[in-house]
């Protein structure tokens, strides 16, 4: 399945060539684009999240099926820990690429996925994967979104990380996305906190926020388990589902600091019971998923709480 943008601008925009995504009305501060229809859809009106590992989160959403930053490998120096990564069974629609850094954009994964998915990066880091002989790309910057055909919206919000590519570049700006239809997931990408956590939205479902990284020690531009707890607070979402844990850790420091790869998501559930934040946690490790009734009953399959 192709899916392809026209030009994204805020100024006067081209008309689309036929088979091309249209512009759709909406707030004229925010660039929106209306994508084909999905053929996998499912129309259950369910929303169901499947933690692949590290940042990597399957969101399947009104017949929409979205992938976020897929590292479905080894990225040297960093070892996968946990089951096999492969998706090769099911079409991805669209993935979503939160910034640079080679723990979330890498080639080979995305080269790995089924389908043809239109792939969301950072302004600036088409090339990356255009050398790689990715063509579906598109570049977006904080305040752009679009709608897929299947009426998800996805709106494109601030990452406080830092966005260059080891070694030598390109940079470009870290970013979260927002994904609203029947229920909206916040995925905050790496990120530290920052002010407009707090109005990210009225309502959100599920907000997938990073409590760790891939090492024994956090640099700047992340979250711990209590300052995670903090942006749980902050984007008051109904349920918050710890991510960037546990997946991947450089060779052999799994057996010096075994707890890193265990212990975050636990510490950010203890850390959101002790502040009496009014969120759920659901712990799912890497592989499991949890599903959200369209009623709003949630039901868990294969999931830790």
């Amino acid at each position: 399945m192709i899916l392809t943008f026209t030009s994204l601008t805020l100024q006067k925009r081209e008309a689309p060539a036929a088979g091309a995504c249209t512009p759709v009305s909406g707030d004229p501060s925010v660039t929106e684009f209306a994508l084909p229809p999905s053929p996998t859809a499912a129309g259950s009106g369910d929303l169901v999240v499947r933690f692949v590992g590290h940042s990597t989160v399957l969101v399947d959403i009104d017949g929409s099926r979205i992938l976020t930053d897929p590292v479905l490998r080894n990225v040297f120096p960093l070892l996968r820990h946990g089951p096999s990564a492969a998706d090769r069974d099911h079409d991805i629609d669209l993935v979503l690429i939160s910034h640079a850094h080679q723990d979330h954009l890498d080639v080979p994964s995305l080269r790995r996925l089924s389908g043809e998915p239109l792939i969301v990066v950072p302004a600036g880091l088409e090339r990356v994967l255009y050398q790689g002989g990715i063509r579906n790309v598109q570049g977006v910057r904080v305040g752009d979104g679009f709608v897929t055909g299947d009426g998800v919206r996805v709106l494109t919000v601030p990452a406080v990380h830092d966005g260059n590519r080891p070694p030598m570049g390109p940079r470009a700006e870290a970013l979260g996305f927002m994904i609203e239809g029947r229920h909206s997931v916040y995925f905050a990408g790496d990120t530290d906190l920052f002010p407009q956590m707090e109005s990210l939205g009225d309502t959100i479902d599920v907000a997938l926020l990073p409590v760790w990284g891939w090492g024994p020690y956090l640099g700047p531009g992340h979250l711990n388990p209590q300052t995670a707890a903090v942006a749980a607070a902050m984007v008051g979402a109904r349920i918050s589902i710890p991510i960037h844990w546990g997946t991947l850790f450089p060779r052999g420091f799994h057996r010096v600091w075994p707890t890193r790869l265990t212990a975050p998501p636990v510490d950010f559930a203890q850390s959101v019971v002790q502040a009496g934040i009014p969120t759920e946690v659901r712990i799912l490790r890497p592989g499991e998923e949890t599903r959200i009734a369209a009623a709003g009953t949630a039901k868990g399959i294969g999931t830790r709480t």
